[in-house]
């Protein structure tokens, strides 16, 4: 196996602790005998299957548009625990290190973000018990100590059906998503005649024009929850 090369978080906010479990020989091989991505575009059109085979490959910039693409995913999570920015951090730390190392299972995984959901939950059921264990907490009360700060799994679930939304969105042409986000993301949302000006397009066109795009918006929340492009 050739050598192992492994990709950095640039951008995030704390560099020197991601680089903890991004350490040489943590990750992606190069040179594995893997089929080689030809790139015909960005890595942010690809699905994560392509993006998975970009990391096994050692390709930074692939694993670089797979942590842009589920970083919001991973920190919602923690957030819903209540749990601090450093603890936040520390699950990000920890679910990026399980993505590193179970890269090669997850090429036919049908849908990545929902692994990812499940493992950053457990991770920060791991750290609400080990808090519970380091108060001294008797085995039998463990899970009614940790109770309160567990979100219900419906919140969950929602979290991760609204981060498959915005991925669906991204993937929509420009037209359709400019359309979108003005009506359904901006607050205050534009008046219509706002929103034509500013697309070029008569108000007439707005109400069909939605309308397709809504489709297409559905057609893409499927395809990120199956996995596909």
């Amino acid at each position: 196996m050739g050598p192992h090369r492994a990709p950095t978080f640039r951008g995030e906010r704390r560099k020197s602790r991601l680089r903890l479990c991004l350490a040489d020989g943590a990750g992606p091989a190069a040179g594995t005998g893997h089929r080689k991505e030809t790139m015909g575009g960005s890595w942010h059109d690809r699905d994560d299957a392509a993006l998975v085979r970009g990391c096994l490959q050692g390709r930074e910039d692939a694993w670089e548009e797979l942590v842009r693409r589920y970083r919001r995913l991973i920190y919602s999570i923690p957030v819903a625990f209540r749990f601090s920015e450093d603890q936040a951090d520390e699950v990000f730390q920890r679910v990026a290190l399980k993505l590193l190392e179970k890269l090669e299972s997850l090429e036919k995984v049908g849908s990545l973000g929902s692994w990812i959901g499940t493992v950053t939950r457990r991770e920060c059921l791991d750290i609400v018990r080990g808090r519970a264990r380091s108060a001294d907490v008797e085995p039998e009360v463990l899970e009614q100590h940790a109770a309160p700060e567990v979100p219900a799994d419906d919140t969950l679930v929602a979290i991760e059906q609204e981060h498959a939304v915005a991925l669906a969105l991204e993937r929509l042409d420009p037209t359709c998503r400019e359309l979108l986000r003005a009506l359904y993301v901006e607050s205050p949302r534009p008046a219509y005649d706002e929103i034509a000006a500013r697309m070029g397009r008569p108000v007439g066109s707005l109400g069909p024009t939605r309308g397709r795009c809504l489709k297409k918006l559905e057609r893409r929340y499927r395809q990120v929850l199956g996995g596909s492009s």
